[in-house]
């Protein structure tokens, strides 16, 4: 018995890696904008809130770990370099109080 194979659409063959590769680096770049913002809208809750729960300053470090780790994935030295320090900023604190909150700023502005 033969076993005859269809043939099946194959997006690198069809697109290219190079269509595909800038196609996920647009993806990235849209997720990085979104991930700022995101880490935006949780600083505001912090300069807000004295007695924010640990799970907003923990959502806060994954947002910067998983932007650190992307940045370096899709090659955004910068980016990675930058998230990378703020992470390791913030990890050094208990919790994030307002006389860090300037601090935190300048690594986001970035």
């Amino acid at each position: 018995m033969t076993v005859k194979i269809q043939n099946s659409t194959d997006p690198l063959t069809e697109s290219g890696p190079s269509e595909v590769l800038n196609s996920l680096t647009s993806e990235f770049i849209g997720y990085a904008r979104d991930t700022i913002g995101k880490l935006n809208d949780i600083f505001v809750k912090i300069d807000n809130d004295d007695t924010l729960p640990n799970m907003i300053y923990d959502e806060f470090f994954r947002e910067i770990h998983s932007l650190k780790g992307l940045a370096g994935t899709f090659d955004y030295p910068l980016l990675g370099f930058v998230a990378h320090r703020l992470e390791d900023y913030i990890s050094d604190l208990d919790e994030i109080e307002k006389s860090q909150i300037q601090n935190i700023q300048i690594f986001i502005d970035c």
